[in-house]
């Protein structure tokens, strides 16, 4: 299964959240939020990406040095990370 299927309001936070980064790392963050979301989603036998998904795949591919700025971004954009197991 490589197609993932992400509804508007979740890719709309996707885009949020890579819009608040640098912007020469954005098609970069893009690319391996996707990769990783396909990677959960396969693990899942799942074809649906929700949020849970999203902030997991952000979690991943942001260095753990960036995650201060990874959750004021989510924050931001009305995303409460730490329904899904991440600390403030």
């Amino acid at each position: 299964m490589e197609e993932i299927i992400i509804d508007p309001d979740t890719r709309e936070k996707m885009e949020d959240i890579i819009s608040l980064g640098p912007v020469f790392f954005r098609d970069e963050v893009r690319q391996k939020v996707t990769e990783r979301l396909k990677l959960i989603l396969k693990e899942e036998g799942r074809s649906l990406v929700t949020e849970k998904e999203l902030v997991a795949a952000f979690f991943d591919v942001i260095p753990p040095k960036n995650h201060g700025p990874l959750k004021a971004d989510m924050k931001s954009i009305g995303i409460d990370y730490t329904q899904y197991g991440y600390s403030e």
